[in-house]
């Protein structure tokens, strides 16, 4: 577990990418800290190359900054897989994220998890047109009477 922790941080995007995929299939708590810590990690462009799609972009120099939407949508999924509640309150901040597929992945973690403390959340989640049906689907396994009515 602490090797696949430790690359986490390494400069390779491929590397962390695969770390968080293998941490999601290990299913330990104890990941769970440092997988809401890369939802958190901006990613810088190297040679104008955007690393998590890995679309050249010439017109760019390398000091642009890209979001790394891929590896948090890859590390929310991770979480719903863990399923351990501490990520509750992260994934409900991603259900905000500017990148759409990052909400999306957001609600079906918390589906997956079935804390009732992303009831409200996702419920406002449902207005968004490609947060709405992870955000309903979510709603349906946590199972709670107060998404009825929304």
């Amino acid at each position: 577990m602490n090797p696949l922790i430790a690359v986490l941080n390494d400069p390779s995007p491929n590397i962390r990418a695969f770390a968080v995929v293998a941490l999601g299939n290990i299913k330990d708590s104890r990941a769970v800290e440092p997988l809401i810590a890369v939802l958190k990690q901006p990613n810088v462009a190297v040679n104008g190359v955007q690393s998590d799609a890995f679309t050249i972009m010439p017109e760019h120099g390398p000091q642009i900054r890209f979001e790394d939407s891929g590896l948090r949508g890859r590390a929310i999924n991770s979480l719903g897989q863990i399923k351990d509640p501490r990520a509750v309150d992260s994934l409900v901040a991603a259900l905000t994220d500017q990148n759409a597929n990052v909400r999306e992945n957001a609600g079906g973690a918390l589906g997956e998890i079935k804390d009732t403390r992303a009831v409200e959340p996702l419920i406002a989640a449902i207005k968004d047109t490609k947060t709405g049906c992870a955000a309903v689907a979510a709603l349906g396994e946590i199972n709670d009477t107060r998404a009825i009515n929304p």
